[in-house]
């Protein structure tokens, strides 16, 4: 029997086992990180409806850019999460700048989740 892949350019919707809600996947990618948080134990909540909209600039025309997820941990940290594969896409460094400044400016943490392709 032929093994079937996941498609990678796939979306979806997803429920969290963790916060029981419906979270729409844009990417395997993101589909793949949504599982992880969920059976993570020092993940206490996570979402993807988090409402974080950033502006960046890119040659004086103003962009917005929304990150993968919110995620709260057992600590209580508060992290932003970009999730990308390592083709990272149009405008990556504008939009990363903009979202580390954003998250510095309210105290969280911003990280981008490289990964690769199983």
């Amino acid at each position: 029997m032929k093994k079937t892949k996941f498609p990678y350019n796939n979306t979806g919707y997803y429920i969290s086992k963790k916060t029981n809600l419906t979270e729409f996947y844009q990417s395997f990618h993101e589909y793949k990180r949504m599982i992880e948080l969920d059976k993570n134990n020092l993940v206490s909540f996570w979402t993807k409806k988090h409402g974080i909209r950033i502006d960046y600039n890119v040659n004086g025309k103003i962009f917005t850019y929304s990150p993968d997820f919110l995620i709260k941990t057992t600590d209580g940290k508060t992290i932003v999460e970009e999730v990308k594969n390592f083709n990272k896409g149009l405008n990556f460094n504008e939009k990363i700048k903009a979202a580390k400044i954003y998250c510095k400016s309210k105290k969280i943490t911003f990280i981008v989740n490289f990964r690769k392709i199983k």
